[in-house]
């Protein structure tokens, strides 16, 4: 889901298309004035194939399908690892598929191979750090990204940090990134889809779990200082969750990290779900495994965070997730 030409700060919403009764209480994808940005969202469909897009405010939006959870087909189960950092091209450089790698950035235009263990397609967290002009970064098996590829999974200005979850195909050469501009692209394992084992999906309409601007259970008090872990009771019985993970009124720049709360025990934080500058408001998704329903989330910076379910990860594989080459499906601009 991205959104671009935005003529305010707002929100967008995936939902079914009835009728609302008063406001609406969570969100997709948050944006700022004259933004562009992408998040990866999980929504479910009516009998005829469809969801709605809502936007709080004027702005394009445009929707890419990256894969299908439901029953039919050959769908693959999300088997969580411990979360693993497979590239960060700022200490290991960028590495064209089969040559030998370069230190630096990803050069504009062209693709860079992401070391992965299997020929499993991955989920992962996908970050841009200091691009050189405004672009887009493309993840997916090597021969389904590029310059013909009508998609994008993280959509950045120059000099700033972004971060999408993203389905990350495989393929014969393997898994890759497409930069458009030159820019530094880290890439964290959250999680591999297979045909055996793992989680399977159950789709409901989204609900918020935590919003620090409120008080509530989990949290009560000022803006969380940097250093700070909730944590925090999703209040469902199923192993693990789909989150979209908002941050928002940020001191500095910083990051959100969401894992179980012995990820926190002492130990140095060293992977992210949502990046963010300073003043910055920016949503993210997240596959999180939970203990008895719980979690933690982990602020780097000073800063709010608002958090909202979108699906639950089951241990019923009735529905699996099925991934297919992206796919243009909505563009308002046209």
């Amino acid at each position: 889901l991205t959104v671009t030409e935005t003529d305010g700060p707002g929100f967008l919403t995936l939902e079914d298309c009835g009728p609302r009764e008063g406001d609406r209480e969570t969100s997709a994808l948050t944006f700022a004035d004259r933004d562009t940005v992408a998040a990866m969202a999980v929504v479910p469909l009516d009998d005829d194939g469809r969801f709605c897009v809502y936007r709080s405010t004027a702005a394009h939006s445009i929707v890419d399908v990256l894969g299908y959870i439901g029953p039919d087909g050959e769908p693959l189960w999300f088997e969580p690892t411990v979360p693993n950092r497979l590239t960060d091209t700022r200490t290991d450089g960028a590495c064209a598929p089969l040559q030998e790698c370069r230190t630096g950035p990803v050069p504009d235009q062209s693709i860079h191979a992401v070391p992965v263990a299997d020929e499993r397609p991955r989920i992962a967290n996908l970050a841009v750090v200091n691009g050189s002009e405004p672009g887009v970064v493309q993840a997916g098996a090597c021969d389904d990204i590029g310059d013909d590829a009508l998609f994008s999974n993280v959509n950045y200005l120059d000099e700033n940090a972004r971060s999408n979850l993203a389905l990350v195909g495989n393929g014969d050469l393997g898994s890759c990134i497409y930069a458009l501009t030159e820019t530094h692209v880290v890439v964290d394992e959250l999680g591999a889809l297979d045909p055996e084992t793992g989680y399977g999906w159950h789709l409901d309409q989204p609900r918020r779990v935590l919003d620090t601007r409120e008080c509530a259970a989990a949290w009560c008090d000022e803006r969380p200082p940097a250093g700070t872990v909730i944590e925090l009771d999703v209040d469902i019985e199923a192993p693990g969750a789909a989150l979209a993970i908002t941050v928002t009124q940020p001191a500095a720049a910083g990051f959100v990290t969401v894992a179980p709360c012995d990820t926190f025990d002492g130990s140095d934080v060293t992977t992210s779900n949502v990046n963010h500058l300073a003043g910055e408001t920016v949503t993210n998704l997240a596959l999180v495994d939970l203990d008895k329903g719980r979690t933690c989330v982990y602020t780097m910076a000073d800063a709010h965070v608002v958090i909202d379910v979108q699906a639950e990860l089951t241990a019923d594989r009735t529905n699996g997730l099925t991934p297919i080459e992206p796919t243009r499906v909505h563009d308002s601009r046209t």
